[in-house]
């Protein structure tokens, strides 16, 4: 009798961590001149996951990964805007004739590995004013177009195919920050008075994303040298959204305007097409690098499995819609920068069940759950219909 197979699927949520640890290297005055000079700090480095890098016509994958040695910068390109405080209006160079703007989307690249990141722009403060810094990474998914600027928001389309990482960020200053300023002092940021005192801009990124990586494991049953995952997409996911990159208030939504639905593939590191896996039965397996979707309430899943069975090979489909409320993830969405961790188990059975089951990260994720959890759903092949 030919067999197929049931597959579990286990959903492990987790946030991204924050990408960005508290670095304040002391910025002293240039010899000889009145002005401070402009550096960003960057954190001690932990922000990217493994990967090389990439050529930018495609995405790299996510950008940090759950705490650890593999959430480091990896030499991502960020882009940077200056303000007057409390304004969009450019902040202008006063080393020269007072007209060009120090930083209008300027590009920097992070630096590698887990070593202090203090960007070093070459450029200085004004010695009279205060300045708000904005930053962001969008990878490829904003090739050829311009920001939508306005006296409010600045705006930036983009379009994701789930290999790409979004993020922004507004520099704050870190709690050690905040006590070097005095208390006549403490809203004199960021300016030539703050970065002589060693307070740099400290951007802590937000990821505006769903993160969904996959492991896969088979039974002892199964013949696992004439089984391979083939792929993993999701047919029903947003490409296309209005990104905020700067703003005067913070707004409710970053990715506003989500639209054009459409089938997103699981890749591999470097945005490389995925490459068939034959499973293991002694362990679970990382599968794919990511897929980096727009926070929706559902996902219409498709896991896509090829079995030979006595000489027949056959090309088996999985269809699963996952959604928020049913497996009680946040408040019926699934939520950006958290990881959902998918686990496909393969059994040897005549009958095609997909299990799912949702549960909280042992470090502390916000999802609690129990046993109750649990969702099973039966599918009827064309091979097992009566």
């Amino acid at each position: 009798m030919k067999k197929f197979f049931y597959v579990a699927a286990a959903f492990l949520a987790a946030g991204f961590v924050s990408c960005s640890e508290d670095n304040n290297d002391f910025t002293a005055p240039v010899a000889g001149s009145d002005y401070a000079p402009i550096r960003f700090d960057l954190g001690n480095g932990r922000v990217s996951i493994e990967q090389q890098k990439a050529a930018a016509t495609r995405g790299k994958g996510a950008v940090g990964d759950l705490a650890g040695n593999k959430n480091v910068w990896n030499g991502e390109t960020l882009k940077i805007y200056m303000f007057d405080q409390g304004t969009l209006d450019l902040a202008l160079d006063k080393t020269g004739d007072g007209t060009t703007p120090l930083f209008d989307n300027a590009a920097i690249i992070a630096g590698t590995g887990n070593d202090a990141v203090t960007v070093e722009t070459q450029k200085f403060y004004p010695m009279q004013g205060n300045y708000d810094f904005f930053a962001y990474h969008v990878d490829d998914a904003a090739v050829g177009v311009d920001v939508v600027e306005t006296a409010d928001v600045f705006t930036l389309p983009v379009t994701i195919d789930g290999s790409q990482d979004l993020m922004v960020a507004k520099a704050e200053l870190t709690a050690d920050q905040k006590n070097i300023l005095s208390a006549e002092k403490a809203n004199d940021y960021y300016s030539a008075f703050s970065a002589r005192k060693g307070i740099n801009p400290h951007f802590t990124f937000k990821h505006l994303l769903t993160r969904f990586t996959f492991e896969v494991k088979a039974d002892k049953d199964v013949d696992v040298a004439n089984v391979k995952i083939t792929g993993v997409n999701v047919s029903n996911a947003n490409t296309t959204a209005d990104m905020v990159v700067a703003y005067t208030t913070a707004p409710a939504e970053f990715l506003g305007n989500q639209a054009k639905p459409a089938t997103l593939y699981l890749k591999d590191a470097n945005g490389a097409a995925f490459a068939a896996v034959n499973p293991s039965i002694t362990e679970y397996n990382r599968i794919g690098e990511s897929l980096l979707l727009m926070p929706q309430a559902e996902y219409k899943m498709e896991f896509n499995i090829e079995q030979t069975v006595n000489g027949e090979t056959r090309n088996i489909n999985y269809p699963v819609i996952l959604r928020a409320a049913e497996l009680g993830v946040g408040q019926g969405v699934f939520e950006a920068a958290k990881q959902y961790n998918v686990k496909l188990t393969l059994y040897g059975l005549s009958e095609i069940v997909l299990r799912l089951e949702l549960t909280a990260w042992e470090d502390g994720g916000d999802i609690n759950v129990d046993d109750n959890n649990d969702v099973t759903i039966e599918y009827i092949t064309p091979e097992n219909r009566n």
